[in-house]
């Protein structure tokens, strides 16, 4: 593999992401990837482990209050309960909460980094509900 592009180091990525420290060295020392790349996912695998990192530490803390009944809004929008999850991440039944107008709408959270295909699939998703 010369020149991986992210979509590929993603997908990678979470295939190693959750392996003890042994196991991700071996599986990275058989990995086909130019030495660019592979201190690439290297740095992406550090950053992901990294506990004193401030933006993991905020995710972490927001992802925690999601169902907790305590800051559970997104902008305008209040969560109200998971409605489902799969592959691609968790669908949550949300009303706005600006004040603006009454709505309740369905928000999907992705898992992981947003990859091409994955975004080509929200698309598609979303093209399918908007014609219901």
């Amino acid at each position: 593999m010369n020149g991986a592009s992210l979509d590929e180091l993603s997908v990678i990525f979470d295939r190693l992401v959750g392996l003890p420290d042994e196991q991700r060295a071996a599986q990275l020392a058989h990995l086909p990837l130019d030495p660019r790349d592979l201190q690439r996912l290297e740095r992406m695998l550090s950053a992901d482990a990294d506990e004193d990192d401030p933006l993991g530490r905020i995710i972490a803390a927001s992802a925690a209050c999601i169902g907790s009944g305590k800051g559970d809004r997104l902008g305008a929008w209040r969560l109200i309960r998971e409605i489902g999850a799969g592959g691609m991440g968790t669908v949550f039944l949300a009303e706005r909460a600006d004040g603006g107008f009454s709505q309740q709408v369905a928000i999907k959270l992705l898992r992981g980094f947003p990859t091409r295909d994955g975004i080509r699939r929200l698309r598609q998703e979303r093209q399918i509900l908007a014609s219901l």
